[in-house]
């Protein structure tokens, strides 16, 4: 009897983590486009750049899909930025994603408007006061302190990522920089 408690436990756990993933999926990076959207998402599973590039060809051949690009973001994470008209969703891109033997990290997509994978800035102890540093580019957001830190942490994580997300190309010349200045 207390097999069968066991076995049916394990079985309503392991059913609630599949079904967990499969709700209602939402990118939660999305800006309107003229011509549809720009949505980015962080991708958990790629072995190398060769398959980030495959997986970005197989979007780019798609024809609901008019542009892309994979980079690393400031998480350190695969991440995609496509532009997408009104057919695709989530579920479209996972489709391709899984084709590779890849998903999304559930960081920058909700699924029933839960973010699953929360994830912190990568930096020593994980608070933006550690990691901050004058950054000399038009634009980018300063960390503001009203006491509330919980808060203006989340503020700060939200002006960067939408600065990175606007600026792409500025962007990647900061990266750049960091790495020259870091050898």
């Amino acid at each position: 009897m207390k097999k069968s408690f066991e076995t049916i436990a394990l079985m309503i756990l392991f059913c609630g983590t599949i079904f967990s993933q499969t709700g209602k999926l939402e990118f939660t990076h999305i800006k309107p486009i003229a011509d549809g959207y720009t949505v980015y998402f962080h991708v958990k599973d790629i072995k190398d750049d060769s398959q980030a590039k495959e997986i970005l060809n197989d979007f780019l051949s798609d024809n609901n899909i008019s542009w892309g690009r994979h980079f690393i973001s400031i998480e350190g994470k695969h991440r995609y930025q496509l532009n997408i008209n009104e057919f695709v969703t989530p579920e479209y891109i996972r489709k391709i994603l899984n084709s590779h033997g890849t998903d999304f990290d559930f960081s920058t997509v909700s699924v029933d408007g839960v973010i699953l994978n929360k994830s912190p800035l990568p930096n020593k102890n994980n608070s933006p006061e550690s990691e901050r540093v004058k950054v000399n580019s038009p634009g980018f957001p300063e960390y503001k302190s009203t006491g509330n830190k919980v808060e203006d942490d989340e503020r700060y994580r939200i002006e960067k990522e939408k600065w990175i997300q606007e600026n792409p190309e500025e962007y990647q010349k900061l990266l750049k920089e960091m790495e020259l200045k870091n050898k």
